[in-house]
């Protein structure tokens, strides 16, 4: 099934699964609206901040991201993983991209800590980068806002507001994938249509297409995947009725969503999509979710293994905000996904030769999966694809 991969990282794309389902019930019950989260990138990045941390912060992280307590291989399975996402199908004849990029940004003068200046060497293939906190703050901020709009190929912009007196140190990472769907959609095809909200209805622009994809009815809804490559899909969990989202969310939740992946098998699609973007103008915070799912800041004793100060700088790392920005599109020829993440001290049915019913015309979640790894690189919902994030 994941044949070639390790023990220790089919472990860790478990917990990591898990991590998925519970971050999005934590940041959709405040959410009402649209959502798009990327617990891959999420993910990544409070691994890499593992390997600098000690104390309460250290055993926070893991508990909230699912990790053994004893697990020694956790950095080199996220690098196989990584690697394994990002490497191109071979023999595919569809465009797909999929980057990811990491940086640290130090406050200049400031230093990381040879073991864990090895661990990003080795594991994390990012740059660090000197700027002045404290003399320049603005110009922190616009360096890496714009190696952000870089990254993610000028999709998200403005990810750090501001930073404060006490910043030292940030992280982040970015990633962009795009690619086409096996079966494109006819253009001609694709007509004003009605999408059934849980207070109106609003007109938008709906696709059509039938496929040959992988589907699994379950009770009150149905999963479809729209494939674009073998190794990456759409899915899409559409409920029968408009306000019955809510139940199949609270399954997905409960770590139904593998599962489902896994049961869907090939049958004729008669698919109804949105063509859409959905921008995220104000980025979400998640520190307050993550400390929900056991993430803890312990103090400045926590986060002595990242870096050290040069002589006469007082300030210690003492606390970690996570905030988060998303972008989607889907179009007739296929689709986009992009996420950024930075940490710092801020403040089955029978089958049937009928074709399946797949109509995105009402609230739905979503999700892009990775399928050899069966990764959730996103994960959200659209309840009114006239509105953003």
């Amino acid at each position: 099934m994941r044949s070639g991969l390790s023990l220790e990282t089919i472990r860790l794309i478990e917990a990591h699964q898990g991590f998925a389902a519970r971050l999005y019930g934590e940041v959709a019950r405040g959410n009402p609206g649209n959502l798009g989260l990327s617990p891959y990138s999420i993910a990544h990045v409070l691994t890499l901040l593992l390997g600098g941390t000690t104390g309460a912060t250290h055993v926070g992280i893991r508990k909230a991201l699912g990790y053994d307590p004893d697990a020694a291989y956790i950095h080199r399975s996220m690098s196989e993983l990584r690697s394994c996402i990002t490497t191109p199908a071979p023999r595919s004849v569809l465009d797909h991209r999929f980057e990811t990029a990491d940086a640290l940004w130090l406050q200049r003068g400031w230093r990381l800590q040879s073991s864990f200046a090895t661990l990003v060497e080795q594991h994390y293939p990012g740059q660090v980068h000197q700027v002045d906190y404290q003399n320049d703050p603005d110009a922190a901020v616009a360096t890496i806002n714009a190696w952000v709009e870089e990254r993610t190929h000028e999709r998200i912009t403005n990810l750090i507001p501001s930073t404060s007196d006490s910043t030292r140190i940030i992280l982040t990472i970015a990633v962009w994938l795009k690619a086409e769907w096996q079966k494109p959609f006819l253009t001609q095809l694709t007509r004003p249509g009605p999408f059934t909200t849980l207070t109106c209805t609003v007109q938008v622009p709906l696709m059509h297409a039938t496929t040959h994809d992988r589907v699994l009815r379950i009770p009150g809804g149905v999963v479809a995947l729209a494939s674009c490559h073998r190794e990456l899909s759409l899915v899409v969990v559409v409920p029968d009725q408009v306000d019955g989202l809510a139940t199949l969310e609270a399954q997905v939740v409960g770590g139904a969503l593998p599962g489902w992946i896994a049961e869907a098998s090939g049958h004729r699609i008669e698919w109804v999509l949105p063509k859409m973007q959905l921008y995220q103008t104000d980025f979400l915070i998640l520190t307050e979710h993550l400390q929900a799912l056991g993430l803890r800041h312990g103090g400045p004793n926590d986060f002595a293994g990242m870096a050290t100060p040069p002589p006469g700088d007082l300030q210690r790392i003492q606390q970690m905000a996570i905030l988060h920005k998303v972008f989607l599109s889907i179009d007739e020829l296929g689709m986009e996904a992009t996420a950024a993440t930075t940490l710092g001290d801020l403040s089955g049915s029978a089958r049937t030769a009928e074709p399946v019913p797949v109509h995105c015309d009402r609230p739905f979640l979503w999700a892009i999966c990775h399928g050899f790894t069966r990764s959730i690189l996103f994960i959200g919902r659209v309840t009114d694809p006239t509105l953003g994030f």
